[in-house]
């Protein structure tokens, strides 16, 4: 015997059994051929078309269910065939229908089978049978003042009924949102299986949240400290960050921040309610102030100097205000003259203080030295170039001078040995990083005068190491 099963997808789809068994890979037409050959040399084949279906889908919409011993339960299935359930004996009505009616009197599980054109599936469904049924509504409770709590109920029941109906978001499913309004409500449930009923209740009080007040936000200034007040009601209470509070568990403490921070004070009572009570303050802390009143310099009867001041404060005050236009401004002018400059005086130094509406504070000063003649150039006649901070660089000192176009420093052979046309640096004794020989050294300088006429000076001095 030799069978061919027209599957050319199949690598051994032959046997030479005479009842093989063979399974089809999918539903479809397929040409079986059977060819018998005899020991004497006979021959014969045959061919015919073999339909293969599907099994057939069925579909349970549950597996496992809940019914009282006095209820009836239908059973639903869907597919297309033949239905049959099992055990047919087991309490069911109309067994061999897609939706039979059940009524155990103990669990019981329920098989189906659904049969299209000899191609079977099967599923089952188990039925859970209760005499009765209790419900336990939960412990009583008690919850803040205007918190929503949900009703957890521990039963077998599949339907349910809760009252007072309007305090809750639906009154009608296993755990609804409960939101209290009075001091203490009793919620009813009553619980359901069909025909088996069980009802409980509890009790839920409300506790008003404890109340937590502090003081006003407010501004402090950098690196300084602020006691922190509250007050409430509470047994218990705690500031948040702690970190540089005195006493972060007294409603007064005293705060050190480095920065703009909100502190939080949590008031926890005593009464059943397990949230606190909070409040917030911010304290805001300002930048440190920042304040340069300048680079020291000189100034002749008459000039007019505008102070070039540095801050990040919106008040100030210069101290003292002789010769100034406005001593309340960051960069006022200074104009000196012979009345108002007390004679011999030969330096003046202004203090400037910044400050902030909210009193933080800074100061720094600038020295002016006076001169009482006209625009000059100042050229020390001597300097020591070793280091002790005391004349370790020549410089011009220029007054009434608008801009100096140079100053230029030779040694006694001619050689040019330092030139700038600014007016604050200075030579240190030293060309191309060596130090040069004591003795004496020509200068000339050039600069124009606040009256734009120019000035030129030349003379010597010594170098003293």
């Amino acid at each position: 015997w030799q069978w061919d099963f027209g599957n050319p997808n199949a690598t051994n789809d032959t046997s030479r059994l005479r009842n093989p068994a063979y399974t089809f890979p999918a539903p479809g037409t397929y040409q079986v051929t059977l060819r018998a050959t005899s020991s004497k040399g006979c021959d014969k084949s045959v061919t015919l078309p073999l339909q293969v279906f599907d099994r057939p889908s069925l579909s349970l919409p549950f597996r496992d269910t809940l019914i009282c011993s006095i209820d009836s339960l239908p059973l639903i299935a869907t597919g297309n065939g033949s239905f049959s359930w099992t055990p047919s004996t087991g309490r069911i009505l109309n067994p061999n229908t897609p939706n039979p009616v059940v009524f155990p009197l103990s669990t019981t599980t329920y098989r189906v089978t659904l049969n299209d054109r000899g191609c079977i599936a099967s599923d089952s469904i188990r039925v859970n049978v209760l005499d009765f049924i209790s419900v336990d509504a939960g412990r009583d409770t008690t919850i803040c003042a205007g918190d929503p709590v949900v009703l957890n109920p521990v039963t077998a029941g599949l339907s349910f009924s809760w009252s007072p109906a309007p305090l809750l978001n639906n009154p009608n499913i296993r755990r609804p949102v409960a939101i209290p309004t009075d001091r203490v409500t009793r919620f009813v449930v009553i619980a359901n299986l069909g025909k088996c009923q069980a009802v409980d209740s509890l009790t839920i009080t409300t506790v008003p949240y404890p109340e937590a007040f502090v003081m006003p936000d407010t501004t402090i200034c950098n690196s300084t400290s602020i006691q922190l007040s509250g007050s409430g009601n509470g047994s218990f209470i705690q500031w948040s960050p702690s970190n540089g509070l005195s006493a972060p568990n007294s409603y007064q403490t005293i705060a050190t921040p480095t920065g703009t921070t909100t502190y939080t004070l949590s008031v926890f009572d005593n009464l059943g309610c397990p949230k606190p009570g909070i409040a917030t303050v911010t304290i805001n802390v300002t930048p440190p102030i920042t304040v340069n009143a300048g680079q020291d310099t000189t100034v002749v009867f008459g000039q007019t100097l505008q102070l070039a001041a540095q801050s990040n404060a919106n008040q100030f005050e210069w101290t003292p205000a002789i010769g100034l236009n406005d001593p309340a401004i960051l960069s006022p002018t200074l104009t000196l003259t012979a009345s108002n400059v007390p004679p011999g005086t030969d330096f003046i130094t202004y203090s400037l203080r910044a400050f902030t509406p909210e009193g933080c504070t800074n100061s720094d000063s600038v020295t002016i030295r006076v001169f009482s003649t006209g625009p000059s150039i100042f050229i020390p006649n001597a300097f020591t170039p070793n280091n002790d901070g005391l004349n370790d660089v020549i410089r011009p000192i220029l007054a009434g001078i608008q801009r100096l176009d140079f100053f230029r420093i030779y040694n006694r052979y001619g050689q040019l040995v330092f030139q700038t046309s600014q007016s604050e640096a200075g030579w240190d004794g030293t060309l191309k990083g060596l130090p040069q020989n004591s003795g004496n050294y020509v200068y000339q300088v050039q600069a124009i005068d606040i009256a734009g006429e120019v000035l030129r000076q030349s003379g010597s001095f010594i170098l003293i190491r």
